[in-house]
């Protein structure tokens, strides 16, 4: 090998040395990272927490379960395999200044996709569904046969509706320390009851 060859040879490894036992570069992060951000403020990765925690207290709820039960027998009798649900969007509570969509859309999001793959309700989302109707009506203004909107008018009602927020309270005590909670709370709406409700608290954040 010639000099000059060895030489950059020897600096890629040095330069790959380095980057394997060094801690990753400040300002980069992989997938899996929690980054806390600001303290008075839920990371992305406790909102998803708190999500999956919510959904699984939901299904061991003894109560739940046995209104569950009741709802999936009216749904059986009208032909329907299992009772739907519709989930409104979450609401930021937490006075941040932030809209309920900047705060709590994407936790919305994962709260639809994990309660969906539990494969116990039908999903209905009423932004979709309002969305979906005007693009019916306009495909069929546009020339498309009507047959679509023979349906409208006769979409089922939800079994049970999803309601939930996010909120923040904080205490001082020489510090600020804030407890955040994602709370939710479920409505049958055959007997317009509250069937289930639980709140997950993420570990307190102190502003140092």
């Amino acid at each position: 090998m010639k000099r000059g060859e060895f030489i950059v040879a020897a600096a890629v490894a040095l330069f790959t040395a380095a980057g394997c036992s060094s801690a990753r570069a400040p300002g980069f992060f992989g997938p899996n990272d929690n980054i806390p951000g600001r303290v008075d403020r839920m990371s992305i990765t406790e909102k998803r927490i708190s999500v999956a925690e919510l959904v699984e207290k939901m299904l061991t709820d003894p109560v739940f379960r046995d209104r569950y039960g009741e709802a999936k027998s009216r749904a059986a009798s009208s032909g329907r395999a299992i009772p739907s649900l519709a989930v409104l969007p979450l609401t930021n509570n937490t006075g941040d200044g932030r809209s309920d969509s900047d705060a709590c859309g994407q936790t919305y999001r994962d709260l639809l996709t994990a309660l969906r793959k539990t494969g116990m309700f039908e999903m209905i989302d009423y932004s979709r569904r309002a969305g979906m109707k005007s693009a019916v009506v306009a495909a069929v203004n546009a020339g498309e046969s009507p047959d679509a909107l023979q349906t409208i008018g006769d979409y089922r009602t939800a079994d049970f509706v999803l309601s939930g927020d996010l909120r923040r309270e904080k205490t001082h005590d020489r510090r600020i320390v804030y407890h955040h909670f994602l709370n939710l709370e479920m409505t049958d709406t055959f007997a317009g009851t509250v069937v289930w409700s639980d709140t997950a608290t993420p570990p307190v954040k102190v502003d140092l």
